[in-house]
């Protein structure tokens, strides 16, 4: 709503978002099976000029993540986990858990073995 009086260009459109609240909303949205809407707003959180912590970026991965190997996504849970040791945050060993849980659904035993194998040999990350 806008009152006569006041110019388009007067108006602003920024909101102060504090960060828990998009944890939150992202939690919610794992847990409704809305996964997608879930990394739409992990995409918004993660960009390079966000001010939310590298703690709650992590977090946030990590749910999304679970998300995705609940419903058996590998590709998905796999593409997140790439972007994290790519890009960063450093991921979590719940992050390396959701890969392998997604693994597991497929009955992708070697390949979870791998990255089990990794994560005792200190090589991931």
């Amino acid at each position: 709503w806008r009152s006569p009086e006041s110019s388009p260009e007067k108006v602003s459109h920024h909101v102060h978002v504090p960060p828990q609240a998009y944890l939150r909303a992202i939690r919610l949205c794992v847990a409704g099976d809305e996964v997608d809407l879930a990394r739409n707003m992990l995409e918004h959180c993660s960009k390079a000029d966000s001010r939310i912590p590298e703690t709650l970026i992590r977090e946030m991965y990590t749910l999304v993540m679970a998300g995705y190997a609940k419903g058996g996504h590998v590709d998905d849970t796999k593409q997140l986990l790439s972007e994290m040791q790519n890009k960063g945050p450093r991921p979590s060993e719940k992050a390396y858990g959701a890969v392998i849980h997604a693994l597991a659904m497929n009955k992708k035993v070697a390949e979870a073995s791998e990255i089990i194998e990794s994560m005792l040999s200190n090589d991931y990350g």
